[in-house]
């Protein structure tokens, strides 16, 4: 099969449809420009990391921008490495796909068959099942420090019981990428990494890309990128990997720019395996909990977009990178998409939704579709960030609205909001947005004081019985008076939406104790408490970027939510979402 023909196949998941040829601009001369100005756009509110577009087979565009290591004053570009996080998942599907090719391996092949040690519970579980995450695994059992090595990290996924018996519901599963992992080292009789490199990477011309464990840059000068939030660097994958031992198979591969790029071509040439091959790699073979009509096949999503068009994708998502791979067989066109900067999830251990928005974007506009609406046309604060730095306090409140340059190289100044009426302000939240803010805002208070009066049976029932939350409410809440000494009162609390889910908010409650003060942070999910953080050090419930609007004042802009949110400027005063705030002196 051709690589046409590949197009034309994958094309029709779901739905017949035929390859589009390459338009007369590509032909002709690639036009650059809005692309680069869109990147741009997004840096001057602080992204870092970068973009690849191939079609027809070619690359025909990458960009970098930001920091890889700002206090270095290092420059993200091609050559920089970041972690690929999840995205590693289709590279070690292609090598499972390349055994079975080969003959090595069989997609109906038991686990049992391939890993003698394997528990019995578990001996049954198919490749084919481990592939579209099917096997009835769970997530992951792994923590931070351990396994040191693959003997270790069987042992303890063994042990773990099954989520649901194998061939049931899809359920997304590290460990089952893992196991997955384990397999390619037990066929092949090599480390992981080598068969990778042998597979994958030499087939593809990719001399820069390795597993994080033992990461190397590629080129002299070349720089780790490092992640970084609202407020502090986060470091690199070598500095805190997630994995210090064995972790294969589900993530922790780094690359570069210029070597996704590799993978891409090598992809669409059938340089790894077949085009019949990588074509039924993305065909629907379950059902996922990604969101509706999202399917999954071996180591892809398989969805469609706003308009019906076929879509094939893999996301990743590790402390300080977000990544994601898309494939759109319409257009024959490959988007990759890398961000660094971590927004609203301060932990970055969540779902870096803005990269996929900017996957959309970078789409959107090479479609010229009506929908792409581009970030604001902003300008660098420059010398104006010393002017416009201070608290602004919300006429008739006490709500803060704090503005900071951080970095004398950021080119926007953030916007930080304390108190519900500055977060409403920030984000522009409707009359019956802010009426629930407030409902979680009381209910929050009542699970807070339930906490510290002891009154568990009553916390059980204010966090929706959700057992093992109220326990861990409860001993953080010890610690922080074994530490801080009594408790005095609730000093604030308050509310916003995230992104990470329609119906999620996350609060945060400022905690006065004898000897200082915590921060607990309480996410709901509709009206039952979904997940505790504390102390995870954010200055502000929600921060915005805002540059200068060359037609006057301020212009913020979301990366995540696509917002853009303009800030009148006077002497002495900002104007937000209608509200005024008071800069406030002495």
């Amino acid at each position: 099969m051709d690589r046409r023909a590949f197009c034309q196949t994958a094309g029709s998941l779901g739905a017949s449809s035929v390859l589009a040829p390459l338009s007369a601009e590509a032909a002709s001369g690639f036009d650059r420009k809005p692309l680069d100005q869109h990147l741009d756009r997004l840096e001057t509110f602080g992204m870092s990391g970068g973009a690849i577009i191939c079609e027809g087979g070619r690359l025909v565009w990458s960009k970098a921008c930001g920091w890889s290591d700002r206090s270095r004053g290092k420059r993200f570009d091609e050559k920089t490495a970041f972690n690929l996080a999840s995205v590693t998942k289709p590279l070690t599907a292609l090598v499972i796909l390349k055994l079975v090719e080969r003959g090595q391996l069989g997609l109906e092949t038991s686990l049992g068959a391939v890993l003698p040690e394997t528990a019995e519970d578990k001996r049954a579980i198919t490749i084919r099942q481990l592939l579209t995450h099917t096997a009835g695994l769970r997530r992951t059992t792994l923590s931070p420090n351990e396994p040191k090595e693959r003997v270790d990290a069987l042992r303890l996924i063994n042990a773990a019981p099954l989520k649901t018996p194998p061939g049931g519901p899809f359920a997304y599963s590290n460990d089952g990428y893992r196991l997955l992992g384990a397999v390619v080292e037990a066929v092949t009789k090599l480390p992981f990494e080598r068969a990778l490199h042998d597979m994958v990477f030499a087939a593809s011309g990719m001399t820069q890309s390795g597993v994080v464990q033992t990461y190397r840059p590629g080129h002299p000068g070349a720089t780790i990128a490092h992640g970084y939030n609202e407020w502090s660097d986060l470091g690199t994958f070598v500095d805190h990997p997630v994995h210090s031992g064995w972790d294969h198979g589900a993530g922790e591969v780094a690359g570069t720019l210029t070597d996704v790029g590799k993978l891409i071509l090598a992809l669409a040439s059938g340089s790894i395996v077949s085009h019949a091959t990588l074509a039924a790699m993305m065909e629907r073979r379950t059902e996922t909990d990604d969101g509706p009509n999202v399917g999954y096949g071996y180591g892809w999503y398989v969805a469609r977009t706003a308009d019906g068009s076929p879509l094939i994708y893999h996301g990743g998502d590790n402390p300080g990178y977000h990544t994601e791979l898309r494939y759109y067989p319409a257009s024959d066109r490959w988007i990759f998409v890398v961000v660094t900067n971590e927004l609203y999830d301060e932990s970055g251990t969540g779902l870096g939704v803005h990269k996929r928005r900017l996957a959309s974007d970078l789409s959107k506009l090479r479609n010229r579709a009506s929908s792409y609406a581009a970030p604001p046309d902003a300008r660098p604060v420059g010398r104006a960030a010393s002017t416009l730095r201070g608290d602004y306090v919300i006429e008739g409140g006490s709500d803060v609205l704090r503005l900071e340059h951080r970095d004398p190289r950021d080119l926007h100044v953030e916007a930080a909001a304390l108190g519900q009426g500055a977060v409403n302000a920030i984000l522009n939240i409707d009359p019956d947005d802010a009426s629930r803010m407030e409902t979680l805002n009381a209910r929050t208070r009542t699970v807070v004081r339930a906490v510290a009066e002891g009154r568990t049976a009553d916390l059980v029932v204010a966090t929706g019985g959700v057992t093992f939350l109220a326990t861990a409410m409860t001993d953080s809440f010890n610690d922080w008076t074994r530490r801080l000494g009594r408790f005095r009162d609730l000093r604030s609390v308050t509310s916003a939406p995230y992104p990470f889910g329609d119906s999620m908010v996350r609060s945060f409650v400022r905690l006065d104790f004898q000897d200082g003060q915590s921060v607990l942070e309480l996410t709901w999910k509709g009206e039952a408490l979904y997940e505790l953080l504390s102390d995870r050090g954010a200055p502000a419930e929600v921060m915005l970027p805002l540059a200068l609007d060359p037609r006057g004042g301020l212009v913020g802009y979301d990366m995540v939510f696509g917002r853009t949110v303009p800030v009148a400027v006077a002497p002495g005063s900002i104007t937000v979402a209608g509200r005024r705030f008071l800069r406030r002196t002495g």
